[in-house]
């Protein structure tokens, strides 16, 4: 179980993660976008994970339009664990990484300041890495500029479960 401490972003650390993306699924993918801000404030706080006393941390979603993608999830939780996988559970994004493979995750939420709408990258299972789960989903993180992206005009306020 999550709680309000551990609910923050890196540069964020006196408040709440704001709800600042978007994560769709379908059956074997999922795909994260936001503004190249948003996403870089999520992959500082997914490098600080090996150096905070918390273990993971949970940035809630937009509600949005998720086409053409079947659903689109409420939140994403990173945990830095044994295995690396990525997974939904209920409305969840749950993405786990061995201590080893959470730079590789980073990375992938960063971007030039200058990237266009739809630059994107695969976080995805290795077939010859042993700590990678077999159940593994692939996952992209893409770019989509606040008022620029279809993923924005789309977007529902919160108000409740998603």
């Amino acid at each position: 179980m999550h709680n309000a401490a551990n609910r923050c972003g890196l540069t964020q650390a006196l408040g709440p993660f704001p709800t600042i993306i978007a994560i769709s699924a379908s059956q074997n993918e999922i795909d994260i976008s936001g503004s190249v801000a948003d996403l870089r404030e999520i992959g500082l706080t997914i490098r600080a994970l090996k150096l905070l006393a918390s273990t993971s941390f949970t940035v809630p979603a937009l509600r949005h339009d998720p086409a053409p993608y079947d659903r689109a999830l409420a939140e994403i939780t990173v945990t830095q664990g044994s295995e690396t996988s990525v997974s939904v559970q209920g409305n969840a994004l749950r993405i786990s990484a061995t201590p080893e493979r959470l730079e590789e995750l980073a990375s992938c939420f960063f971007f030039p300041e200058d990237a266009r709408d739809g630059h994107h990258f695969h976080f995805e299972l290795m077939p010859h890495d042993l700590d990678y789960s077999a159940e593994s989903l692939a996952l992209a993180v893409s770019v989509h500029r606040a008022g620029d992206g279809d993923v924005y005009h789309h977007a529902v306020p919160r108000s409740g479960p998603a």
